[in-house]
Formats: C-alpha cells, structure tokens, sequence
C-alpha cells in the first residue's frame, strides 16, 4: 500500500508541475477549444441539471462555460466543500457574481445565495483531475472529495476535464475510485473504455 500511495503523489507531483508551468495565453486559448468542443456535444445540449467545477488558474477555465450554460437556460451547481474535510455539497449558482474566494484557493458559493441541489438529480458533472486514464480512471488531490460526492450521483454523465498530457495509458485505481465516462481535451472528447456510450 505505501508503494500504491507513493506512485499516486510522484505522480501528482510531476503533473502539477507541468500544469503549474502553463502560459496564461495558452491556458485561454485552449480553454476556449475545449468549450467550442463540450457546447456542440450532444449530452452538454440535452443535460439541464449540469455540476461544473470552480476552475483554478492552472485548470482548463469553467468561466465560459458557466456563463453558456446559464445563457441557455440550465441549472448551474458547483461544489461546495462543507465544513468537515473530504465532503462536499453542489450549489446552485445564478452568476458568476454569486461565488466568493474559499478555502485551498478554489472559489466557493457564497451560503447565502445559494440553493443545494441533490447529487441524484445532476444529469451531467463535468470534473477536475490531476490525470485521467484512458479507461476512464481519476487521478485527484488526494482528499476523496469527488469520489464520495459522485458515487452518490450515479445517473450523471461524468466528464473528466484535463490538458491532454494529463490523459495516461493508466494509472493506479483504489476500488472506491470513481471513474469517468467521457474526457474532454483541448483536442476534443474522448469515449473512456467501459463507460456510457
């Protein structure tokens, strides 16, 4: 187990550094194909309950797809991480205007205008991760925060959002790991092996 553990942080490791060491420019323009890519994907198109993440400076940018989303007429819910570590919440957000600066520099709701959505009624969460596997595996930060929210949100479409060096051969698995059923890469989106077609 200690080995299993330490090649997950190697890995992390490495993979953080690269996408640490990203150009701003590079980092919108590619956002940018990866949101022409998700909007004219026919799941995108026929989800009306969508969990999209709070991107980080780093991280392919939400921003965009938050505003389009909310431009035609879905409910938007991005996660809110509760008090007690490694669980959070979706929230219902109506603008961009409605989050605040949050814990790990990740931006969060703010409580007091916002709604809870129930993770069973999410048709389609779109999800942050150090690396993805071509199988569909998630490689995260480490806390579980996404694994214990999504096994509770088990008729969503999951999408796994990553740069494409962050898409691996494989990569090692916990049995409580959930896995993706599609990516999405500035190249476009890739079916994962095993999930929904």
């Amino acid at each position: 187990m200690p080995d299993f553990k330490q090649t997950k942080a190697q890995l992390r490791q490495e993979l953080l550094k690269v996408r640490r060491s990203l150009e701003s420019k590079d980092i919108e323009r590619y956002s940018q194909l990866m949101g022409r890519h998700l909007f004219s994907w026919l799941d995108y198109q026929q989800a009306n309950r969508v969990m999209i993440y709070l991107s980080t400076p780093d991280e392919p940018g939400t921003d965009d797809m938050i505003r389009h989303a909310l431009q035609h007429g879905k409910t938007v819910c991005v996660p809110m991480m509760r008090a007690e570590y490694g669980l959070m919440d979706s929230a219902i957000i109506h603008d961009l205007a409605d989050l605040q600066p949050g814990r790990l520099g990740i931006r969060s709701p703010k409580p007091e205008r916002t709604t809870i959505l129930a993770p069973a009624k999410i048709d389609l969460a779109i999800i942050p991760g150090v690396a993805f596997d071509i199988a569909g595996g998630r490689l995260g930060m480490g806390a579980g925060y996404y694994d214990r929210f999504l096994s509770l949100a088990g008729q969503a479409v999951f999408l796994g959002m990553a740069w494409r060096f962050q898409i691996k051969p494989t990569l090692p698995q916990d049995t409580h790991d959930v896995k993706m059923h599609y990516l999405l890469t500035e190249d476009g989106i890739l079916t994962c092996r095993g999930g929904k077609m």
